[in-house]
Order: structure tokens, then C-alpha cells, then sequence
């Protein structure tokens, strides 16, 4: 290194060394980026790189391992092209004495960051790249320059958690008593200096770190945590004071107590707890849009309920109920507008109902099954291209209450893909409707005409054939609540025939009462194994979105239950509902042509 690059570099780092002030670890190779030498030896280069990737390295403030099994890891990972992983800092640049220059630079560097960086590291990496058992000498070093370093007054307070996070885990993992006492002091001290309502994301620290931890700590210790978080949960749900008030600050106090309540077996203090963060979102939402009070208050309704809390349970659901029955008023409609010159509609009804009835309404079968792995590719590009939007997770609302819900793409994608088929579903009824309106313009067909059609499938039996009918005259005549009500029925039916002709039973026997047998419903079919093999994903992924799953439309539970005002039973959900037997119609059996 020339002599010229070699200065620079250390007067940056003495620079931060003989800082009054606590600084961020990658601070210190931003400043280094600047000297980085060019045209070196390659130990010179070594000695560069060791200080900055030294400072790059990502600390993980929890329990979980890098990529290496190290506490430490890389600040960057990507995947190259030939499918290799990338990553930035990377330790295979490091050798067994990039592991001696980082002992080293421990005993030189005088501040407590420098030096509680450098000792972790030797620490943590001597096994995977020196080969080496660490000495225990340098955990101990970088668990006095952690505690050193929570005293520092820093701009972000989560900074000093993470070090007295460290520290902890160094001296549980080498079971020094000596250095955990220390530690359990330096957080409890960290605590009385940074803990504010306000600051919900940070203060749960003492409790984690302490309780949750199995530290073993005196009575007198413990009673302090509980004390701590007792008080954070009071001032949190006041309401009084508008600078403190913070419903979510008093959730998670209130949770951390009762599950330390539970553990000592205190139940109603448990209940108390989780009551008075309850009562501070009720205050919350007192005077808040419908939307906003179901999201708050549905999460209470759930604990008050888990916790067994009846009564309290029953006051939220109201107020859920009485928000969910004016919930549409602040909900805004989004619409766009999309325009198919009409010769192109029409070249598209005229080739889609060419040649016969049958052909037509199989290719209008095959056509708006929705695609799976369309979705699924949809819902990636997402990710992609929308990634803030995919990692929200979403809620559908119905009959006054949050009726389901999925979360984000990466979390939850089985949900998220219900929903996506659910609004393709929707989408497409404006090509759907108009393609059955076109068979029926040309063809003319009657009830009983298309229940033949249909009972060519072994699925639509004889016993099925009379209500088929009915349901399909009202479906033509515009009776649409009648239709849907009739044929509803006849597509759970013939999805049992298909579990009989598949050799299935299909009944199975009542929870409630030994002995006695019962009708397996559509939930059952769809999610017999041998069901799926014959109609592949996406029909069975069609029918539990439109028909039963509350993620999608749910249409047969919906009616099951009562659930749709009349309004809603409109025309191109009875198209949907006749699109769903012309796909049942497909299935034959395997030596019909």
C-alpha cells in the first residue's frame, strides 16, 4: 500500500477512534470506500479489505444464523446468473490471518465499538475460516466493550439495544456469571435511560432480553421487569395524556405481563392486563372511520376470545358488528376504463360460438377456467415490480365484519392466490357474459337441451336431472335468485357422484352423533386427493375460489347461510354459476370418445 493510501487509511480510523461520539460500524467504510488502493500488493489489498468488510458485516440482533452459521454475516446477497450465490462482504476473501489482523486491531483500538467489533469477529469467525477453536479471551473482550458501548448517547437508542442485545448472547454462550450479571446491569441501566411510551418498537427489550430469555435473574430483578412493563402498559393506555397514549405500547406490554401471569398461574391478572390494552384501542377507535375500527378491534375481539375473556369478547363484537354495518361509506371506489372496439368484440363472440351448441359451450368451459400458474406469475412479477404492495397483507370485508383475510405474497401465497383468481374471476364476466348471450342468440337452446348437454358427463345423474332442469329454465327466463338457490345444490351433488364414479365413498360419518353417517359436502370432494388428480389445479382451484372458500366468493356458503341480500344475485353471477357445470360437464369417463 502506498505510503500516500496507507495514511489515508489510518487517519480515518484513528479518526473514529478517538470519536467522543458512537458512530455506525458501516460509517467506517463509507469513509474507507474513498482510500480503497489500486495497483497493490496483494497483502496491502488484504489489509484494506480486512478493515472495511470488518465494519460491513451484518450483526444479527436475534438468535438467527447467517448464511455461514455465523452470528455475523453479509450486508448483501444476491444470486449471480450461472446461479451462484453473491455476497457482499464475502468471507472466502478472509484467511486465517485476516482473523490474527482482527485480534490484533482489538487490543490497538481504543474506542468501544472498534473494539467490540473486531473481538466478535475473531470470535465468530476463527472456526469457519481459520479452522480454529477461538480464544474465549476475545468473547470476553467484546462483552466489556458492548457494555462500554451501551453507555454511549446515541441518535437512534435501538443501536445501544442491539449491543446490550450481544453482549447477552456472548456471555450466556460461554456461561460467564460473572459478565451476565454485568450485562443484566448495563440493560437495565440502558432501560431507565431510553424507555418511552412512544418508542414501542424498542422498550420490549428488557422484558425480551431478560425474561424471555431464561435469564436467571434475583426475585428482586424480576419483580423490577414487571414493574417496568406494569408501568409502561399504564402510561401507554392513557388517554389523557396525547403525548403517551399508544394502544400498540400497551398491547405489547400487556402481552409480555400476561404470559408471565399465565406462567405464575395469576389468570386474572392476566385477564386485567390484556383488558386494559383492549379498553385503549376501544377508546382509539371511538371517533374512527368503520374501516379502521374493524382492523383495531378485530385483533382485541381474538384475544379477548383466546384468553377466554366471554364477556369482553362479546362488547368488542358489537362494536365490530355496528363499525362492519357502515364500513362501505369510507371505502372509495377505484375504476378504470378499458375500451374493445366493438368489431373485435364481435369477431370474438362470432368465433367463440361457431360450428354447434356443444362445441360452444365447451370451448366457453375450457376458456374462463381461471390459470393457476398465471396467477402465480402475476403475483411474482408483483413482487418484482410492486414490492411495497405485495408485502401488505389484505382484508376482505363482508356482512358487517372482516370475513378473511390474506397476508403478504412471500407469507402467505396459497391466500393471495385466492384472492388474484377471486378478481380474475370478476374481470372476466365481461367477456363471459357476453360469449353466453351469444350462444344463446344463435342457437336457442332450452332448458332441457342443455341438461341433455350436460348429463352426457356421469356426473349430472338421473336423480339430479329434474332440479337441473328447473334451475336452468329460471337461469334463461331471468329468475336469477331462484336459479342460483337450485343449482347451487346440483354442483355439490355432482361432486359427490364424481367421488362414487371414482370408486369414493360418499358419506362419512357425524361428529356429533356415533354411528350415524352423513353426506360429504363440496369441501370434502375438492379436497380428496384422487378429485384433484381427475380435475386438475386450476378447476379445483375455480371451485373453492367461487364456491367455498371466503378468500374468494364463496357462493355456496354464502347462500348456505344466508349470507346475500337479493341485489347482489345478479346476473353475471348466475353466468359464473352456469359457467361452473359446463366445466363439470367435461369429465367422461375414460371410454367414452
Amino acid at each position: 500500500m502506498s505510503d500516500e493510501t496507507a495514511n489515508s487509511v489510518r487517519e480515518i480510523l484513528q479518526k473514529f477512534d478517538s470519536s467522543l461520539e458512537p458512530f455506525l460500524e458501516v460509517s467506517v467504510t463509507d469513509a474507507l470506500r474513498g482510500a480503497r488502493p489500486e495497483d497493490v500488493s496483494s497483502q496491502e489489498r488484504a489489509h484494506w479489505w480486512a478493515e472495511s468488510a470488518a465494519m460491513s458485516f451484518h450483526r444479527r440482533p436475534d438468535r438467527e444464523r447467517s448464511v455461514w452459521g455465523t452470528a455475523c454475516g453479509p450486508i448483501m446477497s444476491a444470486t449471480r446468473q450461472d446461479g451462484s450465490p453473491f455476497y457482499s462482504p464475502d468471507i472466502r476473501e478472509a484467511d486465517a490471518e485476516t482473523i490474527e489482523y482482527w485480534g490484533k486491531r482489538s487490543l490497538e483500538a481504543k474506542h468501544p465499538i472498534l473494539r467490540a467489533r473486531y473481538s466478535d469477529l475473531v470470535w465468530d469467525f476463527s472456526r469457519v475460516i481459520a479452522k480454529q477453536r477461538p480464544d474465549i479471551s476475545f468473547a470476553r473482550k467484546a462483552i466489556d466493550a458492548y457494555i462500554e458501548a451501551t453507555r454511549l448517547t446515541y441518535k437512534q437508542d435501538i443501536q445501544a439495544i442491539h449491543y446490550a442485545e450481544r453482549a447477552l448472547q456472548l456471555a450466556t454462550s460461554i456461561a460467564d456469571k460473572g459478565r451476565i450479571q454485568n450485562v443484566v446491569d448495563a440493560i437495565f441501566e440502558l432501560y431507565d435511560r431510553v424507555a418511552r411510551p412512544e418508542h414501542a418498537g424498542s422498550w420490549p427489550f428488557l422484558f425480551d432480553s431478560l425474561l424471555n430469555n431464561n435469564i436467571t435473574l434475583t426475585e428482586e430483578q424480576r419483580k423490577r421487569v414487571m414493574n417496568s412493563l406494569e408501568e409502561m402498559l399504564r402510561r401507554s393506555a392513557d388517554q389523557t395524556n396525547p403525548k403517551e397514549f399508544n394502544p400498540w405500547g400497551a398491547q405489547a406490554a400487556a402481552e409480555r405481563l400476561a404470559q408471565e401471569y399465565r406462567r405464575a398461574g395469576a389468570q386474572n391478572e392476566a385477564h386485567r392486563v390484556l383488558r386494559a390494552y383492549g379498553i385503549a384501542f376501544e377508546r382509539l377507535a371511538k371517533n374512527a372511520v368503520p374501516t379502521l375500527v374493524l382492523g383495531w378491534l378485530q385483533p382485541v375481539y381474538e384475544t379477548y376470545s383466546n384468553a377466554g375473556m366471554t364477556e369482553d369478547a362479546k362488547r368488542v363484537q358489537l362494536l365490530c358488528e355496528e363499525a362492519g354495518k357502515h364500513a362501505h361509506e369510507d371505502m372509495k371506489t377505484i375504476s378504470t376504463q378499458l375500451e374493445i372496439p366493438a368489431h373485435e368484440m364481435e369477431s370474438y363472440l362470432e368465433s367463440i360460438s361457431a360450428d354447434s351448441l356443444e362445441l360452444t359451450y365447451g370451448r366457453i368451459a375450457a376458456q374462463f377456467i381461471p390459470r393457476a400458474e398465471a396467477a402465480r406469475d402475476f403475483l411474482k412479477e408483483m413482487t418484482q415490480k410492486a414490492p411495497l404492495v405485495s408485502m401488505i397483507g389484505v382484508h376482505r370485508i363482508a356482512d358487517g365484519h372482516i370475513a378473511a383475510q390474506a397476508g403478504s405474497v412471500d407469507a402467505d401465497p396459497d391466500g393471495r392466490l385466492i384472492m388474484h383468481l377471486a378478481e380474475s374471476i370478476e374481470l372476466e364476466s365481461m367477456f363471459l357474459s357476453p360469449a353466453l348471450d351469444k350462444a344463446r342468440e344463435r342457437y336457442g337452446p332450452t332448458s332441457q337441451a342443455v341438461c341433455t348437454l350436460l348429463r352426457r358427463s356421469p356426473v349430472f345423474t338421473d336423480e339430479s336431472e329434474g332440479l337441473l332442469t328447473e334451475g336452468i329454465e329460471a337461469y334463461f327466463q331471468g329468475d336469477l335468485v331462484k336459479a342460483i338457490h337450485v343449482l347451487i345444490p346440483q354442483v355439490e351433488a355432482a361432486m359427490r357422484a364424481l367421488l362414487g364414479l371414482l370408486g369414493i365413498p360418499t358419506s362419512k360419518p357425524m361428529r356429533s352423533a356415533k354411528g350415524v353417517m352423513q353426506a360429504k359436502n363440496l369441501n370434502d370432494a375438492l379436497g380428496d386427493p384422487n378429485v384433484k388428480e381427475i380435475l386438475g389445479e386450476n378447476v379445483i382451484l375455480y371451485l373453492q375460489t367461487f364456491l367455498n372458500d371466503p378468500r374468494g366468493q364463496n357462493l355456496r356458503n354464502r347462500i348456505s347461510h344466508g349470507l346475500t341480500a337479493k341485489r347482489y344475485l345478479a346476473k353475471q353471477l348466475a353466468d359464473r354459476l352456469f359457467h361452473v357445470l359446463l366445466v363439470l360437464s367435461l369429465v367422461r369417463k375414460q371410454n367414452d370418445s
